[in-house]
């Protein structure tokens, strides 16, 4: 015997299926498939319903016009995903329908896992082939940037300490002496500690005997000891980044990427750890001064990203804000001292 409850919210459905298909409210319709799967087409009426809604929602976007296509593209897009995600599994036409439909304003590498089942359709074949040339490219470059880090690796795979720090005096006046092994570094080097907020002045510093080091004197009030701390925490961080560490790819990313947001977030705990081991320097720094200690080393990661402090943005200013050369917003970042 057929549970009262179960007709009932049988025929409720059938019902609501079939107003908002006269309605043209194809989204009503998605919501009732994504939340009861296909155990409604267990029934011979629901079943048919839903074929008849199918029928007329592929036929709408066939011949709708643009404006309406483009207000009908969302609905589509979750009827794929109601399909991908195993929510409501589309028959194979009505599947073939929709990647139709979807091809190219929809990424192949979402549509490729179902497309590659139609092995004998047209546009099916256009998306396989699309992918599988992309995954080729992606490879390619791959290999060739895998073979770029290991050459820069080799070249910069030096033994020994990469700097040297010390405090130099004279009538006095203090200052804080960098040498670099590698004088190569010097003028990006100079770049970032120029932002230090305890330094005031950085000078690359030409010997005699053709050798360069950096020549650092500090901002008042900040004191000498608190600048060469300083210093060397940020150079510390600084080569401690390993040519095969995760990097921002060199393309420009599209709006938001997970990738790098994750980067960024990965990057922001590693400095964290490493400032943990500065603690007179730490105790001493303010909301302030941690949001310019983290933006600056934020802004050395990538020559196509920019990070900035306190910048407008929106309705307000954002302590941390990463853009990309198109100036699409990566992160957002508010800083707060925790005192848990």
């Amino acid at each position: 015997m057929i549970n009262a409850n179960i007709l009932r919210n049988k025929m409720l459905s059938q019902e609501i299926i079939y107003q908002n298909l006269h309605a043209k409210n194809f989204a009503a319709i998605i919501t009732i498939l994504h939340q009861n799967g296909n155990a409604l087409n267990s029934d011979t009426s629901l079943d048919f319903a839903i074929n008849l809604f199918m029928d007329e929602l592929f036929k709408y976007a066939i011949n709708a016009s643009k404006i309406e296509l483009n207000e009908l593209n969302h609905d589509l897009d979750i009827l794929f995903m109601c399909h991908t995600q195993k929510k409501y599994l589309l028959k194979d036409d009505q599947l073939l329908k929709l990647i139709h439909l979807l091809y190219p304003r929809v990424d192949v590498e979402f549509l490729y896992p179902v497309a590659k089942t139609f092995s004998s359709d047209s546009i099916c074949k256009k998306i396989v082939q699309s992918f599988d040339s992309r995954k080729m490219q992606l490879e390619k470059e791959r290999i060739k940037y895998s073979h770029q880090r290991v050459q820069y690796a080799e070249n910069n795979n030096v033994r020994g300490k990469k700097f040297e720090t010390d405090i130099r005096q004279s009538d006095n006046v203090f200052w804080v002496k960098v040498f670099l092994r590698s004088s190569d570094l010097l003028d990006i080097v100079a770049k970032h500690i120029r932002k230090l907020s305890s330094v005031g002045l950085v000078n690359i510093t030409q010997k005699e005997n053709g050798n360069s080091d950096l020549t650092i004197y500090a901002r008042r009030p900040f004191s000498i000891e608190e600048t060469r701390e300083e210093v060397n925490l940020t150079l510390e961080n600084y080569f401690s980044r390993s040519p095969t560490d995760p990097i921002f790819k060199d393309e420009v990313i599209s709006g938001i990427s997970e990738v790098a947001y994750f980067q960024i977030l990965d990057y922001m705990l590693k400095l964290g750890v490493g400032l943990e081991g500065f603690r007179s320097l730490a105790n001493k720094m303010d909301e302030e001064r941690y949001r310019d200690y983290f933006v600056n080393y934020l802004d050395s990661l990538s020559n196509n990203h920019t990070a900035t402090g306190e910048t407008f943005h929106g309705d307000g200013k954002s302590d941390i804000l990463i853009r990309n050369r198109e100036k699409e917003v990566l992160l957002v970042a508010e800083c707060k001292l925790w005192n848990g």
